[in-house]
């Protein structure tokens, strides 16, 4: 990600470094005979090749043209570190932005994140939301506490948390053990549990929940590396009816002639939390990502999404931000699955109905993917407040 300048080559290097980005991503999915358009993401760098604006767009199957979704920005310190993320929807069909939050991190004198602060714009100003500290030990952190903002403190609540994290004697991470604020005290909620490879490589990620008595696992995701460290295979797995039900099965695809670091990309480790336990596993230039019904296509060097085709999973979701219940319009298609992921791209959530209830999870951002039984997919960001 270092830009390559040598003094004899001054400008050829100049030229090569300002080319030298992932610049969007097109999302497809397929209909039983050929791909079509679902959503796409054009990405913006700043000079030290740090991502500072995803723009986010979605398919109008009526107007067959792109329309802009959202638009997600950064900022960082001297550390290239990610200081402000800044988010903003818009409403479907306009220009006219829907919600907006924002995430702010705090550093402590060692360069890791200390606070994780969330804010929400209300009334034309910021105002708290939601917080996590952070606490390490010999620079690697150890947990966190979940705060809500009641109007005038910081307070436990039910979407509060208090996490610890063990550690494994070569320095990997063992598990995330959540435990829920009751009212009075914390109790066991749920935990995240990995396995590595010989290379310390997270092959298995295994979720569980508390169920009283028992650790019930209820989602898993599965990696297979290749000689590079690139994960080739995602699967994602969670329990349904009792029987673990695979809802994605991704195989990611590479240019082994190149290294992903010679590019600005947006998979870079923003603010040092990112990829604590879990490889971001892309080592080569990246290409794509393929299912049997969905793929992800990445585009170098100023090439842009085509506009070619026009079936998209379109959908609305309403209320959002979200408190309690989130319904899915899906008048105009049948689910198959919908699933929840939080921002470490856990998931959280699934269910083949239109509803969805996110009272028991904690605020923040969450990502929902959507499958129709024609095979279509479609993602939005949701707000839990």
């Amino acid at each position: 990600m270092k830009k390559i300048t040598l003094i004899l080559f001054v400008f050829c290097g100049l030229i090569m470094s300002a080319q030298n980005k992932l610049t969007s991503s097109l999302s497809e999915s397929y209909n039983g005979t050929a791909w079509t358009n679902n959503n796409k993401s054009i990405f913006s760098y700043d000079s030290n090749n740090n991502l500072i604006l995803e723009t986010g767009f979605y398919w109008n199957s009526t107007s067959q043209d792109w329309e802009k979704s959202f638009e997600d920005s950064y900022t960082y310190n001297a550390n290239n570190k990610a200081l402000v993320n800044s988010y903003h929807s818009y409403t479907t069909g306009t220009t006219q932005i829907s919600y907006r939050y924002r995430t702010k991190y705090t550093y402590n004198n060692d360069g890791n994140v200390s606070q994780i602060l969330d804010e929400d714009y209300e009334n034309n100003s910021w105002v708290n939301a939601y917080k996590i500290d952070l606490t390490y030990t010999n620079g690697k952190v150890t947990g966190g506490l979940s705060y809500e903002w009641n109007g005038s403190a910081w307070v436990f609540d039910e979407d509060s948390s208090e996490t610890t994290v063990s550690y494994n004697s070569d320095g990997t991470i063992s598990a995330f053990i959540n435990k829920a604020w009751n009212g009075s005290a914390w109790v066991d909620d749920s935990r995240t549990l990995y396995t590595y490879d010989a290379n310390k490589r997270a092959i298995l990620e295994d979720s569980q929940t508390w169920d009283g008595s028992v650790w019930a696992s209820d989602y898993k995701l599965e990696n297979t590396f290749d000689a590079n460290g690139n994960i080739v295979v995602e699967k994602e797995s969670y329990l349904e009816n009792g029987v673990f039900v695979v809802a994605s099965n991704e195989a990611i695809a590479f240019d082994l002639n190149e290294q992903m670091s010679a590019y600005a990309h947006p998979f870079k480790d923003k603010s040092g939390l990112d990829f604590l336990a879990n490889s971001n596993g892309i080592v080569n230039k990246i290409l794509s990502r393929t299912s049997d019904n969905y793929r992800t296509t990445y585009l170098y060097n100023g090439a842009t999404a085509s506009v070619k085709d026009v079936l998209l999973a379109d959908f609305n979701t309403y209320p959002n931000p979200v408190k309690d219940i989130l319904t899915i319009d899906n008048s105009n298609f049948r689910i198959k699955n919908l699933n929840v992921y939080n921002i470490l791209g856990k998931r959280v959530l699934s269910t083949t109905q239109n509803e969805l209830d996110f009272k028991n999870l904690n605020k923040g951002v969450y990502v929902l993917k959507i499958e129709t039984e024609k095979g279509k997919i479609g993602t939005t960001k949701i707000v839990k407040k």
